[in-house]
């Protein structure tokens, strides 16, 4: 058994896809072992918890919906009329007042740091 993640909770959804081998999953108080190519989603708050049950490696990245983004994205977001309207390309200015909009989540997006 390698790398126990121990039970935790938090208040946000929160989505992992197995790309390799096979992860054990606790949620609440239920024990599921999924393999290669599924995806599992916990809601906020669930108490939920994984490791992978053999000696074979496994990868499974995990994605975080936060709550509140929404707003987040619609205070520095660009409007557009359209649903294929191609994304602007902002210069130093805009980044700069959008920034400054945000507060530093808008470094962490962008950058990941």
């Amino acid at each position: 058994m390698h790398r126990i993640c121990r039970r935790y909770r938090h208040d946000f959804e929160e989505f992992h896809h197995i790309l390799e081998g096979e992860v054990e999953f606790t949620f609440r108080d239920a024990n599921t072992t999924e393999q290669t190519s599924r995806t599992v989603a916990f809601p906020a708050n669930a108490p939920h918890a994984f490791k992978n049950p053999s000696k074979a490696p496994a990868r499974m990245p995990g994605m975080c919906a936060l709550a509140g983004q929404e707003e987040f994205f619609l205070r520095i977001g660009d409007q557009v009329n359209t649903r294929p309207a191609t994304a602007p390309k902002p210069d130093k200015k805009t980044l700069a007042a959008q920034k400054k909009k945000s507060g530093n989540l808008l470094r962490y997006i962008v950058t990941g740091y």
